[in-house]
């Protein structure tokens, strides 16, 4: 058993004994990245299944995340990443259709499923045992607390159980995830615990990287608030603002004249949605971008709308659109003589590139120059759910500008992304 130790942050190390004496019906474990609960939460499922084995329980374990298509680029390569660390590779049986993990000297397995479809989820059962140990990563992503209740009940069965809750925190008091973590002290059985970077690189720096440790120490000085929440997991905001660092500010002709990175990005409009084209200078050095000019309206043809950019649009000066809208991109360069061509989307673009403003120092937009931005960018709200509380989800509607500036700077955007340590810890 000792060998878990090496591999995980002293901060959690009276969780261990807590869990496999059951001691804890419920971990809620929040933090900012890096801070090692979902590395955490990877280990302790196969290491409690062999434990169990060894005691002669016959438990088997399932690991959620909201979407289904998140599964095997997130818990599943956690799990079998902490397999690895283990050095445990030849004791399990690692499939991804089905996607599952098995222990092959008992058959002890670790689903693996998404909650869009529910019904996956109740389907479940097991020739032996019952599901012992259930892992909710991205815990702040799930509907809020009926949806929580739905799932515990339909698999805490057969006997005593564990779950296991990871996520960093939202930054509005007001996300149902705050509210309960909050709201929950009193809970009989329920460890809660928060955890950051710091923790981590104490004792094992080594484990996050020096490109991670810049990119924090960056965030620190460059935008305090963002750092407190995707750093430290603290609660930074009061509402479901997503943008907490746009400004209003008034720019003259003679400041434009001094941009010197202007970038140009295009939204094309489908069907009841409206098109949008955003000029924006964005400065590497002070972590901001600044808007100034725009074109934003409905039922636009493809000619009208060449016609409208040409006039906006800088000379020779490169414009993106959205790669799904090949078609349209064609018939605006080939037909009408528009310097566009697609932007780069790599996985989960829109979350990439909605953190990688939040993460600015400021959006400065000039509201007289482009009211749709700014209108867009002040005002775009987490999603709710059934009962009004905020959800870690970014709503798609009123979001046409913000898309338009997304593939105007994606590959600074794609660069901060994917600068990601070897070990991703999270």
């Amino acid at each position: 058993m000792l060998e878990i130790y090496d591999y995980i942050i002293p901060k959690f190390d009276d969780f261990v004994p807590a869990i496999l004496n059951m001691e804890v019906s419920e971990i809620a474990l929040r933090g900012g990245r890096g801070s090692t609960k979902s590395s955490f939460a990877g280990l302790m499922l196969p290491f409690l299944l062999v434990m169990d084995c060894k005691r002669g329980i016959q438990s088997h374990a399932i690991a959620i995340r909201k979407v289904g298509n998140t599964l095997k680029k997130s818990v599943y390569n956690q799990v079998k990443k902490g397999i690895s660390m283990l050095g445990w590779d030849n004791l399990f049986k690692c499939t991804v259709s089905p996607m599952e993990i098995i222990y092959k000297p008992s058959g002890q397995t670790i689903f693996f499923s998404g909650c869009d479809d529910p019904t996956k989820i109740k389907s479940i059962t097991v020739p032996n045992g019952y599901i012992k140990y259930r892992w909710l990563e991205e815990f702040d992503q799930f509907d809020g607390e009926p949806e929580i209740r739905n799932l515990n009940q339909s698999l805490a069965r057969g006997g005593r159980t564990l779950a296991i809750y990871t996520f960093n925190t939202p930054p509005s008091i007001n996300h149902w995830v705050n509210k309960w973590w909050l709201d929950s002290y009193d809970k009989r059985g329920l460890l809660k615990d928060t955890s950051t970077w710091e923790h981590v690189t104490e004792y094992h720096p080594e484990w996050l990287g020096d490109d991670f440790i810049y990119e924090a120490n960056y965030l620190k000085r460059k935008n305090f608030q963002a750092y407190k929440n995707e750093y430290l997991g603290e609660i930074t905001g009061i509402g479901g603002e997503i943008f907490t660092n746009v400004k209003n500010i008034t720019l003259t002709d003679d400041d434009i004249l001094t941009f010197d990175k202007i970038r140009q990005g295009l939204d094309f409009g489908l069907r009841r949605d409206p098109s949008a084209f955003e000029k924006l200078c964005y400065s590497r050095k002070h972590s901001e971008v600044w808007f100034f000019d725009e074109i934003f309206g409905y039922g636009y043809a493809n000619r009208e709308l060449a016609d409208l950019v040409r006039a906006k649009a800088i000379y020779n000066q490169i414009i993106k659109g959205d790669s799904a809208e090949l078609r349209s991109i064609n018939t605006m360069s080939t037909e009408y003589n528009i310097n566009m061509i697609p932007c780069q989307k790599g996985p989960d673009s829109v979350r990439h590139g909605i953190k990688w403003f939040q993460d600015l120092e400021s959006i400065n937009i000039d509201r007289k120059r482009c009211p749709a931005a700014y209108r867009e960018f002040s005002t775009y709200s987490y999603e709710k759910n059934k009962q009004g509380e905020w959800i870690n989800e970014y709503p798609d509607k009123d979001n046409h500008t913000i898309d338009a500036a997304r593939y105007a700077l994606d590959d600074i955007i794609l660069q901060s992304g994917w600068r990601v340590p070897k070990y991703d810890r999270n």
